[in-house]
């Protein structure tokens, strides 16, 4: 039977949630959530039990109901590497040419090289991206990279780990190409080997 009351809270935690009113790893307090959409517990509860059917949150037996860490899927990695390329895209349209930014794209892929943990690879190859597309001249770019780089960190799920060693692979291969042509103010070749990457990395994806 529909019930308001369960309901309204349940889109009063689905959409706080969403807003990132509540933080990742935080413990819900049943009786404060109560007192404040000022109803009884017992729809709060069934609220965070829908929560919890749906993924979002987690219980532990004495200690309460958490907000989990979601990962990134492959689809969703998939769609933020289309991203991506249209921001990086931006690096050869009045881009600045600035050597410091381009020795620490080398050293991020150096240091790529050396990784043997997937989910550091994933960290590395996200840096390379921030480091290379700080190049453009377009600060609204650098932000928009920052930001989806922080939100995937460390959130990726294991389909996407389990590529890594791939990813790894093609980011050094293609991008290392990227940053030679760039030191020599080829953009042309150097955007080739972007794009070249984006369809290698896009492919790995979808297998």
């Amino acid at each position: 039977m529909y019930n308001p009351l369960n309901m309204s809270a349940y889109l009063y935690l689905k959409n706080n949630i969403e807003k990132g009113v509540f933080k990742i790893g935080c413990r819900f307090n049943e009786s404060m959530i109560a007192d404040e959409l000022n109803m009884s517990r017992t729809p709060v509860r069934f609220a965070l039990n829908k929560l919890m059917s749906e993924g979002v949150i987690t219980y532990t037996r004495h200690k309460g109901y958490f907000l989990k860490e979601k990962k990134i899927t492959l689809q969703e990695y998939t769609y933020l590497m289309d991203i991506m390329a249209l921001l990086m895209s931006e690096i050869f349209d009045g881009s600045k040419k600035c050597s410091t930014i381009i020795e620490d794209s080398e050293a991020v892929l150096a240091k790529l090289a050396d990784e043997k943990e997937d989910m550091t690879i994933i960290t590395s190859q996200l840096l390379f991206f921030q480091k290379l597309i700080s190049l453009s001249d377009n600060s609204y770019f650098s932000l928009t990279c920052n930001h989806i780089c922080n939100a995937a960190g460390n959130t990726v799920s294991e389909s996407i780990t389990a590529l890594a060693p791939h990813i790894k692979e093609e980011t050094i291969s293609h991008l290392g190409k990227t940053v030679l042509h760039l030191k020599n103010n080829n953009q042309t070749r150097a955007r080739h080997y972007v794009d070249e990457y984006f369809n290698s990395i896009q492919k790995l994806c979808r297998v």
